[in-house]
């Protein structure tokens, strides 16, 4: 390979295989496809950077490689040859397990690894990574080990396999002692359900293995309030009615004195009985329902100690916000020192006690990827920095209006995505978390004051209000008195990811309740597989279906989706929006791309449904969200943030008068 001239030039696209190599020829040719929506293309220096310049001008993420040779393209040619013949020189025996091949993408045999012209294919032809851990999983592999430098090979590994229960664990890590990054690879297969065999790796460490002594649980106190134990209202009942209620349940008379048994209640045993059991379900659900509330909270001004940072973005903050803030940190006992997030290496230097970030107040969307705030995007880079570094101070995520405390309160949505982002945070990395506090929507000096006094205490969800500062709570939520409301849909009915799990279950139901016309958006439409069979099944209870193919994502595929139904006259009485992708990705393993990808159908899709449906509001508004968005998700930063938006989207449409539910 040395011998090759230079001259040639490696760059990965962010974009799908079918929208790059229709693009390429000549000298420029497709070096690698390492996942859906990621390849490498290779050749000659100067075309191989003309096309990246065009496709960074497009908006697709690229970046050149570091390398000074264009391998898997026509400038290897010349050493394909002496390769060749050193290859034919060689013995070969079949593997001894199987090898899924780079090279087409499947499970490769002992004569085709045996051919020097395979191996020569190897080095010429692209590397179709993505193909190989395609055929993985259809082969049932859920578990993948990385044994390549650092996580790279399996952070590409996760962009490719659908199974969200997969799990991906790389044995080494850029810049970590290697024994230490092993045991903990082990550690973490071992507690996802692989068999590892330990006395095997403790084998000649000359240690013994002994029970773990029983401890007491510590004190300490756990986030949602469980004091009160679950209600049994059945329990509850008198002696009599209890008797009474089971007599119906059983549809039998006999037990109860006093009765007739020909007596025309008989005529009514079945629906009294049904009636019972339905209402016996509703009281079992009453136990396990909860909701948020905020609690009010005393604040505690312990001093601090140590330098804090306050990091500000590009865009600014309000001056006399900032001052405040410092005079409050320095009041406590802090050296206060404010920074722009992109100075972060350099007050690193030295120890430092604690960081209050006020990235999250820039709302303004980032240059690549619109979906996602700076704002998020600065504080993963951010977080991102520390762990790299090995710097664990704790981050304080400051927000305004991401949260209702009260009916009163205006809710930014844009901000909800930290409190998710922030919570899953707490769950992955601990060391790395101090905590979360709302400002209100328009902060004053004296909310800057408040929160330099919540700093570094032992709660981290919490609100400042004018009323005072509230902290995050997790309390059962019977249902109303009277049970449920009954509500009977009708005319057409909207529902994104239509053809999805929660989406076909939401139509059956609303096709069932009485709906005319049931429009599935799927961004495959019609060739989205199950999509006729739903249709059929759904046609069958009555209602009319149209399954189309819309990216709501897409404010122009939605909109114009939206317009002609509205223009042939149909009234849109019902919109649920159940699109969205489940990433499972550890934060630190996520950039700017990544979380754009999970927030694109959730977050915009929700956005666009929004403007769309103000000024001629339909009967329900329905957002499915998650509890991830409730309380975070390791694994889950970004779909954690993406619920919280829609839990916030909810609130702020109630509060304009507008339809408005979340389904956690």
């Amino acid at each position: 390979m040395a011998a090759l001239p230079p001259g040639g030039a490696m760059v990965s696209v962010r974009a799908p295989e079918e929208e790059v190599t229709p693009r390429l020829g000549g000298r420029v040719t497709l070096a690698a496809v390492n996942g859906p929506r990621s390849v490498v293309i290779s050749g000659d220096e100067a075309e191989v950077l003309r096309l990246a310049e065009a496709f960074a001008a497009e908006g697709l993420r690229t970046k050149r490689l570091s390398v000074d040779r264009a391998f898997h393209s026509p400038l290897v040619d010349p050493m394909l040859d002496e390769f060749r013949a050193v290859i034919a020189g060689l013995s070969f025996l079949p593997p001894t397990i199987p090898i899924v091949s780079t090279v087409t993408g499947e499970l490769a045999d002992a004569h085709e690894l045996a051919d020097p012209e395979y191996w020569v294919r190897q080095v010429r032809r692209p590397v179709r990574f993505a193909d190989a851990v395609t055929t993985l999983q259809s082969r049932g592999a859920e578990v993948f080990l990385g044994l390549g430098p650092d996580g790279a090979l399996t952070a590409l590994a996760s962009d490719c396999v659908t199974n969200q229960g997969a799990t991906f664990v790389p044995v080494s890590r850029r810049e970590r002692a290697e024994p230490e990054t092993l045991v903990a690879a082990l550690a973490e297969l071992w507690v996802r359900g692989t068999t590892v065999d330990w006395p095997a790796y403790y084998a000649g460490a000359g240690g013994t293995r002994v029970e773990l002594p029983p401890y007491p649980f510590e004190p300490e106190l756990y986030w949602p309030e469980t004091s009160s134990a679950p209600v049994n209202r059945q329990a509850a009942e008198p002696a009599e009615d209890a008797a009474f209620w089971d007599a119906l349940e059983r549809a039998d008379l006999s037990d109860i004195p006093g009765l007739d048994e020909d007596q025309p209640l008989r005529a009514a045993l079945p629906s009294l009985s049904a009636w019972r059991r339905r209402r016996r379900d509703l009281l079992r659900a009453d136990d396990w329902r909860y909701r948020v509330a905020w609690r009010p909270f005393t604040e505690d001004t312990t001093a601090l100690t140590g330098t804090w940072l306050v990091v500000v973005p590009p865009t600014g903050v309000d001056t006399g916000l900032l001052a405040t803030l410092e005079e409050a940190l320095t009041a406590r006992g802090a050296d206060a020192v404010t920074i722009a997030a992109g100075d972060l290496d350099g007050h690193l230097t030295a120890p430092v006690a604690g960081i209050v970030s006020l990235l999250a107040l820039d709302e303004e969307p980032d240059d690549v990827h619109p979906v996602v705030p700076a704002g998020l995007a600065a504080t993963v880079a951010l977080v991102r920095a520390l762990a790299a570094g090995g710097h664990s101070p704790p981050v304080w995520m400051v927000t305004t209006g991401a949260t209702a405390v009260d009916p009163s309160d205006t809710v930014r949505p844009t901000q909800a995505l930290s409190w998710g982002l922030g919570m899953s945070l707490a769950l992955e990395h601990p060391e790395l978390w101090g905590g979360l506090v709302d400002l209100p929507g328009r902060p004053d000096e004296g909310a800057a004051t408040r929160l330099a006094n919540l700093v570094g205490q032992g709660e981290d969800q919490l609100a400042v209000r004018p009323a005072g500062t509230r902290v995050r709570r997790l309390v059962r939520a019977p249902a109303e008195p009277g049970g449920p409301d009954t509500w009977r849909p009708g005319g057409t009915a909207l529902i994104t990811g239509g053809v999805g799990a929660l989406g076909a279950h939401v139509a059956r139901s609303l096709a069932e309740g009485g709906v005319e016309h049931l429009v599935l958006l799927s961004r495959r439409g019609t060739d989205t597989p199950g999509a006729p069979e739903l249709t059929e099944e759904l046609t069958a209870l009555g209602a009319r279906v149209t399954v189309a193919a819309c990216d709501v994502a897409d404010r122009e595929s939605i909109t114009a989706l939206v317009t002609g139904l509205r223009a042939r006259g149909e009234r849109i009485t019902t919109v649920v929006h159940a699109a969205g992708v489940v990433g499972q990705r550890p934060l630190l393993a996520c950039d700017v791309s990544d979380i754009a990808g999970i927030l694109a159908a959730k977050v915009a899709g929700a956005r666009h449904l929004d403007e769309l449906f103000t000024d001629t509001p339909p009967d329900a508004f329905v957002l499915f969200s998650s509890a991830a968005g409730v309380w975070g998700g390791a694994g889950q930063a970004a779909y954690a943030a993406g619920n919280a938006f829609l839990d916030a989207l909810a609130a702020d449409r109630r509060t304009r008068g507008l339809p408005g539910t979340s389904v956690a």
